[in-house]
C-alpha cells in the first residue's frame, strides 16, 4: 500500500472519528454513535491482518495475533454495546473508540513527518 493510501485512509477514519464525535456530544444519544466507527476501524485492522496471512501461521508473529485478536474482543463488544446498551460495554467501546482515535492521530503525525515510497 502507497504512502498516500495509507494517508488517504488515515484521513478518512480521523474524519469519521470527528462525526462520530459530534454527533454523540450534540446527538444527545452518547455512546451509540461511536459503534459503527468501532466496527468499521477493526473490520479495517482485520482486513491489514488478513491480507498479511503468513504473520499468523507457523511460526506466527505473536504480535499480529494480539492485535487481530483485540480488534476482534472491539467488535464483539461495540456490538454488544450497542445491542444491549449496557454502562460498562459503552464504557469499553468508548475505550477502545479513544485507542483508536488516538492510534489514527500518531498515524497520521507519523506519515505527515516522514516521507516513503511505500508502507510494508
Amino acid at each position: 500500500m502507497s504512502d498516500g493510501a495509507v494517508l488517504t485512509l488515515a484521513w478518512l477514519i480521523l474524519a469519521a472519528h470527528v462525526v462520530a464525535l459530534a454527533f454523540a456530544l450534540f446527538g444527545g444519544r452518547r455512546v451509540r454513535p461511536l459503534m459503527p466507527v468501532n466496527i468499521g476501524v477493526a473490520a479495517i485492522a482485520l482486513t491489514g491482518v488478513a491480507a498479511r496471512g503468513r504473520y499468523l501461521f507457523a511460526p506466527p508473529d505473536w504480535l499480529i495475533l494480539a492485535l487481530a485478536a483485540a480488534e476482534l474482543g472491539v467488535i464483539a463488544v461495540s456490538i454488544a454495546a450497542w445491542r444491549r446498551g449496557s454502562r460498562p460495554l459503552a464504557a469499553l467501546a468508548g475505550v477502545a473508540f479513544t485507542l483508536h482515535l488516538l492510534a489514527t492521530i500518531a498515524l497520521l503525525l507519523f506519515l505527515l513527518t516522514f516521507r516513503m515510497d511505500r508502507l510494508i
